[in-house]
């Protein structure tokens, strides 16, 4: 049985959907590049009721509406915002982001850090210009090419949910499954290039000096592809206080854990 239920939020720009159960503490989840937030199920069920889950769609993704306006920093920000005013009204959260997610959640911590309790970064890149940027998403002249590729990529989105149908994953919940391609192509690439390859994410970064810098989590895998071990060194060197921990299970230890290696540390927390 899943924990999360969703509602949605209503914005200026459509409706933003968020996933929430449990009562307690606000634990908002950000949820990575191509997912949703029924990602963190696994989360709220084995948080109970200690805590309260709060974890959207991000604009773009998942079950949120995706309209075409700009996928930049302050489109994802502002409905953090939203959503984090919603659970706790003027009250204070505590921020949990896994991969692109995580940069998300350290942003936010830089813009409301009078907001944030603390804060964990589970697999999370540290954003560099160009990092890791596929050919496929660089500009070119090819508009021939590039329609092929677009009527490819829906067709290939509409099929999806029949697609995966018979897929059975040890790691993957059925709902993440469904919600993986649950996004536009401007949605995904206009926020992988807003977050993780411009330059200026970085410079915002520096706002976290402003906050306490504790209790923080820096969650890393010593096996993770997706994610270089040295990219925890760098958000250490942001947040010096914070807690850092290795754990076997690639990009996906939260899932591949059951979540496990991020409970113990929510539990800790004196909220």
């Amino acid at each position: 049985m899943r924990a999360l239920r969703g509602h949605s939020l209503q914005r200026p720009w459509g409706r933003l959907r968020v996933w929430t159960a449990g009562t307690g503490p606000v634990v908002v989840a950000v949820h990575g590049l191509g997912g949703s937030g029924r990602y963190f199920d696994g989360l709220a069920s084995g948080a109970r009721d200690r805590f309260t889950v709060v974890a959207p769609d991000l604009g773009g993704f998942g079950h949120s509406d995706k309209p075409p306006l700009d996928y930049g920093r302050p489109f994802h920000l502002e409905n953090l915002d939203a959503a984090v005013e919603e659970a706790a009204p003027g009250g204070r959260v505590v921020l949990v982001g896994h991969s692109l997610g995580g940069v998300l959640a350290a942003l936010w911590t830089a813009r409301r850090p009078e907001r944030v309790t603390a804060l964990a970064l589970v697999a999370t890149p540290f954003p560099a210009r160009d990092r890791g940027m596929p050919p496929s998403s660089r500009r070119t002249h090819d508009a021939d090419r590039r329609r092929r590729r677009r009527l490819a990529y829906r067709t290939v989105q509409a099929a999806w949910p029949a697609i995966t149908l018979p897929v059975r994953s040890r790691t993957f919940p059925r709902a993440v499954i469904a919600d993986y391609l649950r996004h536009t192509l401007p949605s995904y690439w206009g926020t992988a290039r807003a977050v993780l390859w411009d330059p200026a994410t970085e410079a915002e970064l520096a706002g976290l000096a402003a906050w306490p810098g504790a209790p923080a989590l820096i969650l890393t895998a010593p096996d993770d592809r997706s994610v270089a071990a040295a990219d925890g060194d760098r958000w250490a060197a942001l947040l010096p206080r914070a807690e850092r921990r290795s754990v076997a299970g690639g990009h996906q230890l939260l899932l591949r854990t059951r979540f496990a290696a991020l409970l113990p540390w929510l539990d800790r927390l004196a909220l």
